[in-house]
């Protein structure tokens, strides 16, 4: 039992060393890319958000994180087009020129 389980556990840090791998090297990629990205679970929960896509839609990724793809990217076609996406589980596109909001101070 003793082999067993120690085999398991050599196993189970082995997989755990490549997702965490693979999550660097996403990483990686998504903080170069000038794209923004927005990534949301089913719920319409933000999950993850890149530099670019925090830029756009001027919020930080602490900001944006756990709360509604709504709230974070407030533009009614990204919504309208997500929505449209959860309903028919098919894969929608859209292209948005989306100028950068002025700031008065």
């Amino acid at each position: 039992i003793t082999n067993e389980l120690s085999f398991y556990l050599h196993d189970q840090q082995e997989k755990i060393k490549a997702l965490r791998v693979e999550q660097g090297k996403l990483s990686a990629v998504l903080s170069r890319m000038t794209d923004g990205v927005v990534i949301v679970n089913q719920r319409g929960d933000v999950v993850l958000i890149n530099p670019a896509a925090e830029k756009l839609f001027n919020i930080t990724s602490d900001q944006a994180m756990n709360n509604s793809v709504a709230a974070v990217v407030r533009h009614h076609e990204l919504i309208h087009i997500w929505q449209l996406s959860q309903e028919t589980n098919q894969e929608q596109s859209i292209s948005l020129e989306i100028p950068r909001q002025q700031r008065f101070i």
